[in-house]
């Protein structure tokens, strides 16, 4: 499999060749170089890679990552036991053309060249989830699946954007096809890249709008017909290789995926991460241990604090600052797991998809500020006013925040892109083209140099169905569900458990309560005070999953002030809030202007 790839295209007579200084981690994994006509092309491969690639006289194609038939393509394809290989794909091109994309699915690019005509195709998934970033200036397009792969090749200069650094100040991540550096995009999700004659043109070939205003399934036949689908996309996604992880914690989703998984015992790995106690590894255990289920509590203990700081490096670049250093948890569970397989097989998505929005993932997939704007009577007006506040007090130089492209920007693809669309509508499409994308697109894309996250939730079909049944998380109050739309959006968990593995309804949850209280006539007067309970339990024990903020406060007295502060970017705030402790107060966003530091200082010696 090929899980990074670096180069350019030319229309230059005599271009440059490229760097192969391209990756941190290439000691690690084989590099290949291919080289034709106008094209250059660095690549990292996890075991074998004959599928990712096909070359005839006229053309060649390269596949990032994994591409599986979709359920109308499953006849043309013979794809339906099998991801997709190079050769399979390129048949699907010279019958459909561009509309092969019709037929594909999953977390990919996919590259096709014609050496003849010189013309280049890169298309991305329907959900990008996996960042591709190109940069096109003197008729020459330098793409990666690696921002800092970019700016180490030598053809590009690394100046910082702006509006890419106010954005990822005001809502934690660049909008739209921005990165924090000037004139490199990051490919839109569900589009391509059409490179020809000297010049670029990108494409959007399906918009996720598409899929409001269908007629709704009956319950009865959504929760059956969907449990049916869901099974067939758990085959798929977990038929290839023989072994395979997958992720188990507390909550619904990786449950729900184990009860369908049909896998012998000693071809799958069942896993979770947290501090020795904590729910999200007590619950797995034992449900593994009573099933006969093989299984490994990551614990983030004296070991992880041993090398967290050499994970906590690599979240930041790995992710290409997707991510904070906070989530160093996930490379370090991502190499261990990668001795048992390649592939692992998480729930992330689900809760976003399937049910009601989480409230504690505000701050997190998204931000106060967007939930403001976008609730906002005068929309305008609270942008203005959240600007206002950023430059009064925030970690970040003032100046940043001051350009009407920035506000035009913001708008476009916050409120604009969304027309026709209500508040609530608005903040979950935004929560799934930017929000879980990029939250998430982070964790991906750093434990991709581990391993490949499989993420079930997010299937092309699975989404479409999801969107035509009354379980979905679009036709709630995001932030408000009533107490009917939570035990409502957790329904289609429980069915699928009790329909394929009924064993699993009876252990507890991280909410305090077995799915099976779901399915009793008056299931709020047994979760109510089962969940109430274990609320106050929690919270005057103090109870918590990780010990965030001891790492974090080593962390940055080892590294966040060796070097000084960019005064152009950051505000004094930052180092004074790290000497008062304030930071303490305000950890996330501290952390995230934390990590962007130290993203850059490499960068900009």
């Amino acid at each position: 499999m090929i899980f990074d790839i670096s180069g350019l295209i030319s229309f230059q007579p005599d271009f440059k060749v490229l760097s192969n200084n391209f990756f941190l981690y290439q000691k690690i994994y084989n590099k290949n170089y291919l080289n034709l006509n106008n094209l250059q092309v660095y690549y990292l491969t996890r075991g074998n890679a004959d599928d990712s690639i096909f070359e005839n006289e006229d053309s060649v194609i390269f596949i990032i990552n994994d591409v599986f038939a979709r359920q109308n393509a499953i006849k043309i394809t013979s794809g339906n036991n099998h991801p997709l290989c190079a050769r399979e794909l390129f048949r699907l091109y010279q019958q459909f053309d561009i509309k092969f994309i019709q037929y594909i699915k999953g977390n990919f690019q996919i590259f096709i060249s014609n050496k003849k005509n010189r013309l280049c195709l890169i298309f991305n998934s329907k959900f990008g989830v996996s960042p591709f970033y190109y940069y096109f200036v003197d008729n020459t397009l330098t793409f990666s699946t690696n921002l800092q792969a970019m700016i180490n090749c030598g053809a590009i200069r690394a100046n910082l954007d702006k509006i890419g650094a106010a954005e990822y100040a005001i809502f934690g991540y660049p909008l739209g096809d921005r990165t924090i550096f000037e004139d490199i995009k990051n490919l839109s999700p569900a589009s391509y890249l059409i490179v020809k004659d000297n010049s670029i043109e990108v494409k959007k070939y399906w918009d996720l709008k598409d899929l409001i205003e269908q007629k709704l399934y009956p319950e009865k036949d959504a929760l059956e017909d969907g449990s049916e689908l869901f099974k067939k996309t758990i085959k798929l996604y977990a038929v290839e290789p023989d072994k395979i992880c997958l992720s188990l914690t507390g909550g619904f989703d990786g449950r729900a995926i184990l009860s369908v998984l049909e896998k012998k015992p000693e071809n799958f790995l069942c896993y979770s991460f947290g501090i020795p106690g904590s729910l999200n590894v007590s619950i797995p255990e034992k449900i593994c241990k009573e099933n006969n289920i093989n299984y490994l509590p990551i614990y983030l203990d004296e070991e992880y604090e041993k090398v967290f700081d050499e994970y906590a490096m690599q979240a930041i670049h790995f992710s290409d600052c997707l991510s904070t250093f906070e989530r160093a948890n996930y490379p370090y569970a991502f190499k261990k797991l990668s001795e048992f397989s390649p592939i692992i097989i998480t729930g992330i998505f689900g809760s976003e998809l399937m049910r009601t929005f989480q409230n504690v993932s505000i701050g997190y997939v998204v931000n106060k500020n967007f939930v403001e704007l976008n609730f906002s009577q005068e929309k305008e007006r609270m942008l203005a006013l959240i600007i206002s506040q950023m430059q009064d007090n925030s970690y970040y130089n003032s100046s940043i925040f001051d350009n009407n492209e920035l506000i035009e920007h913001i708008l476009d693809e916050c409120i604009k892109k969304y027309d026709g669309l209500s508040d609530n509508q608005r903040f979950y499409f935004f929560l799934l083209n930017e929000g879980v994308r990029k939250y998430f697109g982070g964790e991906v894309h750093m434990e991709r140099i581990y391993a490949t996250n499989r993420f079930p939730f997010l299937d092309d079909d699975l989404v479409e169905f999801v969107f035509k049944s009354p379980f979905s998380g679009i036709y709630t109050n995001p932030l408000k569900p009533t107490v009917k739309q939570r035990f409502h959006s957790q329904m289609f968990y429980t069915y699928v458990i009790k329909k394929y593995r009924p064993e699993l309804l009876n252990y507890i949850t991280d909410h305090g309560y077995p799915p099976k209280y779901l399915l009793s006539k008056k299931p709020f007067l047994k979760i109510g005070p089962v969940f109430l309970i274990n609320r106050l339990k929690q919270k005057t024990k103090g109870y918590r999953e990780f010990k965030t903020e001891e790492w974090s406060e080593k962390y940055y007295r080892k590294y966040l002030l060796q070097k000084g502060i960019d005064k152009n970017l950051f505000s004094r705030r930052l180092n004074e809030d790290y000497e008062t402790g304030i930071w303490k107060k305000n950890p996330i966003e501290f952390a995230r202007a934390a990590s962007l530091k130290l993203y850059l200082e490499p960068l900009f010696v």
